[in-house]
């Protein structure tokens, strides 16, 4: 089945599905031709959408109606708190986290903070939350429907307790890209390399997505050129990569548990050799997984 005819059952917020609001493109197109107007497909789907009662155009329409379809396809738990319903839907056939906890004990097992309340009236009262839950192969077995802002900060808080992290929207499953939050569970990725004799090189995933997005800021606004601590270390260790460098002035305490000084010893270079190395992959293989994106939109 292809990726549309996955989508045609989804309903706009106006009555109409996606297989007749594809119908509606095609005769738009057909009006403004005989009109003597040039219209382009991608065009023709946003206008449709926003007709609809989507603004924002046509994918992040059909992401919003996936959304809620995955979150309304499986078995749904309503829990209830003093704050409002909570909607926790386990995706059947996919394994929970390792870390995975009952969404009612992570919700009452925290109290809004002072902080949270400021962030209550900045955000405000009308607004439901969805988050989405991952497992240690990357898969999707949990999404969280929250209606209010209290337990929404409570669950949000007791994730990251429990050792989950929050993924860049880069690294989110496609159909989930518009949740507020996606959580993966923190795990650690071991490197042992040529000529390296000391035990395995730990890092976080976490750590390791942080690298990646690092090196593509760095890739497109290099900021760090004219600082002094960088240049020196450049100077320094002028066998070290760019990519080394900028490695290790952002991570140092990360990588090696010491702060960052001017001239880091031989096995500071080794694992900031490798750690550089596996984010440098992951930051081709981001940027691959752009252009798939890109060109599938066409």
């Amino acid at each position: 089945m292809s990726k549309s005819n996955k989508t045609n059952h989804l309903v706009f917020p106006s009555g109409r599905t996606v297989k007749a609001c594809r119908n509606d493109v095609k005769k738009l197109k057909k009006e403004a031709t005989s009109l003597g107007c040039k219209l382009s497909t991608s065009r023709a789907l946003d206008i449709i959408a926003e007709k609809n009662g989507i603004s924002g155009g046509w994918h992040k329409a059909i992401n919003q109606l996936s959304m809620v379809d995955a979150v309304n396809t499986y078995p749904v738990n309503v829990l209830y708190s003093p704050n409002g319903k909570v909607y926790s839907s386990t995706i059947h056939g996919v394994p929970p986290s390792l870390k995975d906890e009952d969404v009612k004990r992570l919700i009452s097992s925290n109290n809004p903070s002072r902080l949270s309340e400021n962030l209550r009236a900045r955000v405000g009262l009308d607004r439901t939350f969805f988050s989405a839950v991952l497992n240690e192969k990357g898969q999707v077995y949990r999404t969280v429907k929250i209606e209010s802002f209290e337990d929404s900060h409570a669950f949000h808080h007791s994730m990251h307790s429990l050792g989950y992290y929050q993924l860049a929207e880069d690294f989110i499953p496609d159909n989930y890209r518009h949740y507020d939050i996606v959580f993966a569970p923190e795990r650690s990725l071991h490197f042992q390399f040529p000529g390296w004799s000391k035990r395995p090189i730990d890092l976080t995933a976490s750590l390791q997505m942080r690298m990646v997005l690092w090196l593509d800021y760095m890739d497109s606004e290099p900021p760090i050129d004219n600082n002094e601590d960088f240049c020196e270390l450049r100077k320094c260790r002028p066998n070290w990569t760019f990519d080394m460098c900028a490695i290790y002035w952002k991570f140092a305490v990360e990588l090696t548990g010491l702060p960052f000084k001017e001239t880091p010893d031989a096995d500071i270079q080794k694992i900031v050799q490798y750690a550089t190395l596996s984010a440098v992959k992951g930051f081709h293989a981001l940027i691959d997984k752009r252009e798939k994106v890109a060109q599938s939109n066409l």
